[in-house]
């Protein structure tokens, strides 16, 4: 009996992991004109290993991740020696990719490039959305600041300086309520709202594997 447990699971203990990354934070520390691409490997089917036979019967469950589409993640410069140009950096990954695959597990693959970094794609630049944000960031700053000074010199009070006043605001803040009114209300529809946010944020960090399949 457990003979025939081993003898059923091997081949599945030999699949390729789906998975598989150099280390980011080394290759950039490492090279100064560092190159680090993501890249898809697509096994290309070859019914004549029983290793692929496998794959296809594990992945024609919907329930299964698809073993027939590898990720890789590889840092280009310790596997090409010299300035890598943009030109060849494909030509770098299909080779390299087609080799390991193809030695460690005899099946030949087809790839494609998902994203390539370089050290000048690391530099951090502001962006428009970035620019507008600091912009109202500051407005309602300044306007807070504003209506807080104007308002106790102010002999008419308009909706600006009742809306952005501290002292108004505070006052709202802390004004008992009637004892018609139910607050607490409030608090649970905050709350309720809190627990909508957490678990739903918390959705795809439970559906995904603990481990690498």
């Amino acid at each position: 009996m457990i003979f025939f447990v081993c003898a059923t699971a091997s081949p599945f203990t030999k699949l390729p992991q789906i998975y598989q990354y150099d280390d980011f934070s080394l290759c950039r520390r490492r090279y100064t004109e560092f190159v680090y691409c993501v890249a898809t490997a697509k096994l290309l089917p070859d019914e004549t290993k029983r290793l692929w036979n496998v794959i296809s019967l594990v992945t024609s469950n919907r329930r299964n991740f698809p073993r027939d589409k590898l990720e890789r993640g590889l840092c280009l410069n310790d596997y090409h020696v010299g300035v890598i140009d943009d030109r060849r950096v494909e030509s770098i990954v299909s080779a390299h990719l087609a080799g390991q695959i193809y030695t460690k597990y005899g099946l030949h693959i087809s790839t494609e490039i998902d994203s390539c970094w370089k050290n000048t794609s690391m530099v951090q630049k502001t962006t428009f959305g970035e620019m507008v944000f600091v912009c109202i960031s500051l407005f309602l700053i300044i306007l807070t600041i504003y209506a807080t000074w104007k308002e106790p010199a102010a002999a008419t009070r308009g909706v600006l300086i009742e809306s952005f006043a501290f002292q108004q605001n505070w006052h709202r803040f802390t004004k008992a309520s009637g004892p018609d009114s139910l607050p607490f209300l409030e608090g649970l529809r905050a709350i309720g709202m809190l627990t909508i946010l957490v678990v739903h944020s918390q959705l795809p960090m439970i559906r995904m594997p603990v481990k690498n399949p």
